[in-house]
């Protein structure tokens, strides 16, 4: 295993709220636009369906906004806005570094304290459920000559507490209204990616505000950013599928008991339920992977709203 750190990163109050706001809105308006990979309105119907989907979004996207602020603040040559793209088109990276387009993948999980005891004793997911999935996209570099990388994230989603999980940290506000104006353009688009924009930011915003509050949310607490492992084309043989039915790779080796399947839809629960997988996942514990810090190896001394912590051993 490799002896990693994990950056802590840690944003002033007043700064991750206006974060957070801008995040939302932009989850909110790109809705129409993002296709409905899960089938959250199959399962769950159209309101709390959608409400997911944005929450998918939000998920994404504040672990992106979390770093870029952070990497503003410390004068790190990370550009954003080359990979960048407007709310009607598809993602492609969150950044470019160093001869590198990566993407974070952020995950939510869930623990009593405000930090979690072992984060390298998490899973990194890469999302693998069919043959032209994310896993797939890492050979697929978007601009030339450039390769593809992985950053691994995590967020504290709620508290776990005696295998019960808290209230999440945010709460999404949407009436019914703007429930079910949401949902009509998306019927209209498909969630397809649209060359020119199909419509102005101020029309729809004014259309959201004459069916109700624009106060999307609201916070019970503010997750600090831990970023740990990356991976790149030297480890990408490091990993494996772990799912539903995939076989049981990594489940004892190098972490005992490291993840269980559970349920009639063998549902994965790593560890005792901070982190839990519904699909096949390319896997590897972040602990077999390099740490953040050898990306960002000049990232010493006096570091503004962050620090580098030592990886903890779980209890």
């Amino acid at each position: 295993m490799h002896e990693s750190e994990v950056l802590i990163v840690d944003i002033p109050d007043q700064y991750y709220d206006k974060l957070v706001e801008s995040i939302v809105r932009y989850s909110i308006i790109s809705l129409p636009f993002t296709i409905d990979r899960m089938n959250q309105i199959g399962k769950y119907g159209i309101v709390k369906g959608n409400k997911k989907r944005i929450s998918n979004i939000f998920k994404g996207k504040l672990a992106e906004s979390l770093f870029k602020f952070f990497c503003e603040q410390n004068n790190l040559q990370v550009d954003f806005n080359t990979s960048a793209t407007p709310f009607y088109q598809v993602d492609r990276r969150d950044f470019i570094y160093n001869g590198t387009e990566y993407d974070i993948k952020n995950n939510f999980i869930y623990h009593s304290g405000e930090l979690y005891k072992a984060y390298t004793h998490l899973p990194a997911l890469i999302p693998n459920r069919h043959q032209a999935d994310q896993w797939s996209s890492r050979l697929k570099p978007h601009f030339k000559g450039f390769q593809v990388g992985y950053i691994f994230s995590f967020l504290k989603g709620a508290d776990f507490i005696n295998g019960d999980r808290g209230d999440p940290f945010y709460q999404l506000k949407l009436n019914k209204e703007q429930g079910d104006f949401l949902h009509q353009l998306y019927l209209q688009y498909r969630g397809k990616s649209q060359k020119d924009i199909p419509f102005s930011e101020e029309w729809f915003w004014n259309t959201m505000a004459s069916k109700g509050d624009l106060d999307f949310f609201s916070l019970r607490f503010r997750p600090k950013l831990i970023i740990t492992g990356v991976s790149h084309a030297d480890n990408w043989h490091l990993f494996r599928d772990v799912g539903p039915y995939s076989q049981n790779n990594y489940q004892n080796d190098p972490i005992e008991n490291w993840y269980a399947k559970v349920g009639r839809n063998n549902s994965v629960k790593f560890l005792r339920g901070e982190i839990w997988a519904t699909i096949t996942n390319k896997t590897a514990p972040v602990s077999i992977l390099p740490s953040i810090k050898n990306v960002f190896n000049n990232l010493n001394g006096d570091i503004k709203f962050g620090r580098f912590k030592a990886s903890m051993k779980s209890e």
